[in-house]
Parts: structure tokens; C-alpha cells; sequence
């Protein structure tokens, strides 16, 4: 694919159209103040929906980590680094199952009135995966297949049923997406190789190793993409910040406790992988599809789009500017701003998204089909990332949605806070155990 600058246009395998300099649709400073304040307003009144009806989270994760935040509320700051089991629950003592970071925006929330802030810190986590989602898939493939994703994810089963949970995996999927935003655009500015550093040590200080697949992740994206070989230094300056992170809590940890954190908890995660060891190969053979039959039902519909197209691949398209991915915007953008100048035409593709997900999630996944020991949530990350490709098949199947998109780019915002407050709603009005387990048939 070559640009032809005299004439205006760019072939395209034999497919001829025309380029264009895409209109900018950068918002104004009153209109990003305004749409701030809508998704603060949708914040709000989504937890004043869930803590006025009484909300009851029910899964046992999240009523543990409900008791824990509750109970450093009130306890002077430098003990919250070491927050205790709930009583009646099968360990006492110390908490080391994850680091106690996670808690603290919670617990921050419950000490400003907040009487759940749990409920709170959880909504803002899932918005914020949301508006990383959007980032990223803006970058990818263009403003109408991101609008595409995050309406996917927003109605997908784990998407209803995350929006209202006390769990880590809203934080995570956030920090992961985030820093693969970063990395994949670490070319074009130092403050993204910074931010992928910030964003890699804030995956580990949420979900601890888990935290840390972004590496293979990140990865398989780098050796695809004809690798400099001078750019492993941003793994190992990642690598190192996460060490010293882990140092840090370490030093702080045993300081205040008399213990080592990590020994327990690096205790804790081998004695629970050795034990799922036990039940011998044939159930690690079967992780794989176990973690293809997760993607599939908790990403619905944009499961459904993305197996389309691997089944039947439509017809190449050409489309708008909007379509197209980012040229890039020049800084951070908020959820619902449009991209920048220089955009050239060309054929929609499912082949960004899809490289993404064949080749970052394909690692992530890999990475813990690796053990015996599993649970959908542990590729959490990988389930906004379908809707990716789902988004740019549905936009190469009915060219007519990526105009409708293109043409109320400025109400899209306000429509996907309607959807969020109708779940939340949803959830609220069908507060029950179905709607609080990952797995609908537990």
C-alpha cells in the first residue's frame, strides 16, 4: 500500500479511494468539562442506586473485601498495609492472599462518608476500564469501532455482572488495557513509555503475579511488529520498578508486622497451584477450552461477531475517516472526544483487533493454561479486548452503523451513560445470587 500524494488517493489491493484529512473533532474546554461532569454524575448516582437500594454483594471474594476495607476505615493509615482475614472464614490472621493496595481508594472513600465505598471505588474501576477500552480501541481501529467495543462490553455478561462487584478484576483489566495503550504507542512520545512502566507496577500492586501477564502480553505484541532490540530496556525498566515496588511493600510490611509478606503470600498461591497439580494432566489439557468456552459466553455478542468473522469473512470496506484508527491524537483524550488530523481512508480490516486479541490475549491465556489451577476471572483483561474485533466486523458488515455512529459522535457519550445507569438499574432491581457469580451455573 503505497500513498500517492499528486493524485489524492491510495490503492488498496486494487481497491482505489480517496484520501482524506479527517476533521477534527477536538472538544472544546467547556465541552470536556461537561462531559466530565456527566460521567462523575453517572458515578454517583449509579452508587446511589446500588447503596440506596441496600445492594448486597454476595459472592465470597467481594463480601471478604467489603469486611476488609471496612475494617481499615477506620484504622490509622500505617496499618493498612497489613488488614486481617474476617472472622469465620477458613484462615485467620494476617490477609496475604493479595497485596493491600488494592483496598485503599475503598477504604480512602469510606473514611470521606462513603458507607460503601467498595460499591464506589468498584463503579469508578469499570468506568475506567471502559474509557481505557475506548483508548484502545480507538488507537487500533478508529472512533466508531471504539464507540462499537465499549457498547459490546457494556452489555456482555461479565460486563453486567462486574459493574457491580467488590473483586480486583475492574482495577486490573483498567491498568492492563492502559498499559497496552502505552506500549503500543511508546514511538511516539517518552510519556508513554512512562506510562506503560506506571501502569505495569499498578497491574502488579492490584492483582499481584496475575498482574504481571501484561509482560507476555506486551511481548508477543513487540516481537510481531519487527522489534527494535534497544526497546527491551522499557521491559526491564518495568520489570525493575515492579521489583522495587515489591521491595518497598516488603520492607514496609515486615517493618510494621514483625513477617514477610511475600513469603506468605508466594506461599499461599504455590500451596493452591500444588494442590490443583494433583488432579493429573488430562485437566491441564483441558484448560485451554476451558478459557475459550469463558471468552465466548462472558463476551457475548461480540464473541458471536468475532467467531463470524474467523467463520465468514465479509467483504473488505471502505469507510470513514471515523473508522479509521487514530493518526494519533496528540495527548490523552477523555472518553468521548474525537481523534485528530492526517487521517488517510482506507479498507476496514477485523485485523488490528484481532491481532490484538490472537496475539496479546493468546499470551495472557497461554500464560495461565499453564497451571491446573483456573478461573475465568484469571484472564480477565482478555474479555473487554474481543469486543475490539467484534466491533470493526460489525462496522464491515452493515457499513450503514459506522455512518449512524459517525453522525451522533457528539450524543454518544450521554447514550453509553444511559446504558450504564440501565445496568446498574438491572442489577439493582435483580439483586441475586445469579447475577453475583462469575459462573451463572454456581
Amino acid at each position: 500500500m503505497t500513498p500517492d500524494h499528486s493524485s489524492g488517493t491510495v490503492s488498496v489491493d486494487d481497491v482505489t479511494v480517496q484520501t482524506a484529512r479527517a476533521r477534527p473533532r477536538l472538544l472544546s474546554s467547556s465541552s470536556r468539562a461537561v462531559l466530565a461532569v456527566g460521567w462523575l454524575t453517572t458515578l454517583m448516582v449509579s452508587y446511589a442506586i446500588l447503596a440506596g437500594t441496600g445492594f448486597t454483594l454476595r459472592d465470597p471474594d467481594s463480601t471478604l473485601y467489603e469486611y476488609i476495607v471496612r475494617t481499615l476505615e477506620p484504622r490509622p493509615l500505617a496499618e493498612w498495609l497489613a488488614p486481617h482475614w474476617q472472622p469465620g472464614r477458613w484462615k485467620q490472621g494476617l490477609f496475604q492472599e493479595h497485596l493491600a493496595i488494592f483496598f485503599w481508594p475503598a477504604a480512602a472513600l469510606g473514611r470521606l462518608g462513603f458507607t460503601r465505598g467498595m460499591l464506589l471505588a468498584n463503579l469508578a474501576f469499570h468506568l475506567g476500564a471502559l474509557w481505557a477500552l475506548f483508548r484502545l480501541a480507538r488507537h487500533l481501529a478508529g472512533e466508531a469501532a471504539a464507540w462499537g467495543a465499549v457498547f459490546l462490553y457494556a452489555v456482555s455478561p461479565l460486563g453486567i455482572q462486574y459493574v457491580a462487584r467488590g473483586n480486583h478484576e475492574n482495577a486490573w483489566a483498567l491498568c492492563t488495557t492502559a498499559a497496552l495503550l502505552c506500549f503500543l504507542r511508546r514511538r511516539e512520545a517518552l510519556r508513554f513509555s512512562v506510562g506503560f512502566v506506571a501502569w505495569a507496577v499498578a497491574a502488579f500492586a492490584v492483582k499481584g503475579v496475575l498482574g504481571l501477564l501484561l509482560f507476555p502480553a506486551a511481548f508477543a505484541l513487540w516481537l510481531a511488529e519487527r522489534p527494535r532490540w534497544r526497546e527491551v530496556w522499557l521491559f526491564v525498566a518495568a520489570l525493575v520498578a515492579v521489583g522495587l515496588t515489591a521491595a518497598l511493600y516488603e520492607l514496609a510490611y515486615a517493618a510494621h508486622t514483625g513477617e514477610s509478606f511475600f513469603a506468605g503470600y508466594v506461599g499461599a498461591q504455590l500451596s493452591y497451584v500444588e494442590r490443583a497439580e494433583e488432579t493429573g494432566l488430562w485437566q491441564k489439557l483441558l484448560t485451554p477450552a476451558y478459557y475459550a468456552a469463558n471468552l465466548l459466553y462472558f463476551a457475548l455478542p461480540g464473541s458471536l461477531l468475532l467467531l463470524v468473522a474467523l467463520v465468514r469473512p465479509s467483504r473488505p470496506l471502505t469507510s470513514h475517516p471515523s473508522s479509521l484508527p487514530d493518526s494519533p491524537p496528540t495527548s490523552p483524550l477523555p472518553l468521548g472526544e474525537g481523534q485528530g488530523e492526517g487521517v488517510v481512508r482506507q479498507r476496514i480490516t477485523a485485523s488490528t483487533g484481532l491481532r490484538l486479541v490472537m496475539l496479546a490475549g493468546g499470551a495472557a491465556v497461554l500464560g495461565v493454561s499453564l497451571m491446573t489451577r483456573r478461573a475465568a476471572r484469571y484472564v480477565f483483561p482478555v474479555y473487554p479486548w474481543l469486543a475490539i474485533p467484534a466491533a470493526q466486523e460489525a462496522l464491515r458488515r452493515w457499513p450503514r452503523l459506522g455512518r449512524f455512529l459517525d453522525a451522533r459522535a457528539q450524543l454518544l457519550p450521554w447514550v453509553l451513560m444511559g446504558v450504564v445507569l440501565l445496568v446498574v438499574c438491572g442489577r439493582a432491581l435483580t439483586n441475586s445470587v445469579l447475577t453475583q457469580h462469575i459462573n451463572p451455573l454456581r
